[in-house]
């Protein structure tokens, strides 16, 4: 019995001797060669202390990675708290109400509580800068021009953009004498003539000499 007990603990010293083997967790706890182990898990030695790490220790950060997982998939828009920090960082946070805020990390590596922004005037940008639950609630305002073939129109706010709706933009002079198309307070400026007009022609009129009238027709001279 003596003889068989010695050459298990021979057998269990060569197999528990390479990390690849299996190891005294694999064996029933009164296997001799083991007594050691078990009694050191026990609470029976300083070499338990350190060569097996605390199973309580273990579970919680085991169980960390999937709490702070869980944090981000559940937590929406408000960091962690308990998270580490760098000294001096600032970022953005969820606050009450609807504004936004920041928060400091201290000295100590923790985040301050979250600081509400303040309210401003509301302006276009696709943000509630004043704070009260809307989003872009500005009164729609007069664009374009209102000269000649020109007319207003009126500009909105549209996803944190103004968009000029209903408005006549300048377009090309006609030249027909009549209309101001590009809206600049003058008619057919820069045309060969206005259609319809009459003007005196020829070089002279003396001798067999007589002057004629000529007519612009479209925009060029007849």
């Amino acid at each position: 019995m003596r003889f068989a007990a010695v050459l298990l603990g021979v057998m269990l010293a060569g197999c528990l001797g390479s990390p690849a083997e299996r190891t005294c967790a694999d064996y029933p706890r009164d296997t001799p060669a083991c007594a050691d182990y078990w009694g050191a898990l026990d609470g029976g030695g300083a070499d338990g202390a350190v060569d097996e790490p605390d199973a309580a220790a273990d579970a919680a950060v085991d169980a960390a990675p999937d709490v702070a997982v869980d944090g981000a998939a559940d937590g929406g828009d408000e960091p962690d708290m308990a998270a580490p920090c760098e000294p001096g960082a600032v970022e953005a946070c969820g606050a009450d109400g609807f504004c936004g805020g920041r928060r400091v990390c201290r000295d100590d590596r923790t985040w301050s509580a979250c600081v509400p922004d303040e309210p401003v005037d509301e302006t276009c940008n696709g943000l509630d800068d004043d704070c009260d639950g809307e989003v872009d609630e500005l009164t729609a305002r007069s664009c374009g021009l209102d000269v000649g073939a020109c007319v207003e129109g009126e500009e909105v706010c549209v996803e944190g953009a103004w968009i000029c709706e209903g408005a006549v933009e300048p377009g090309e002079e006609a030249c027909d004498g009549a209309v101001d198309e590009d809206c600049d307070g003058s008619v057919d400026e820069g045309c060969p003539c206005q259609a319809g007009t009459v003007e005196p022609c020829g070089a002279s009129d003396v001798g067999a000499c007589a002057f004629g009238e000529r007519a612009c027709e479209g925009d060029a001279w007849g």
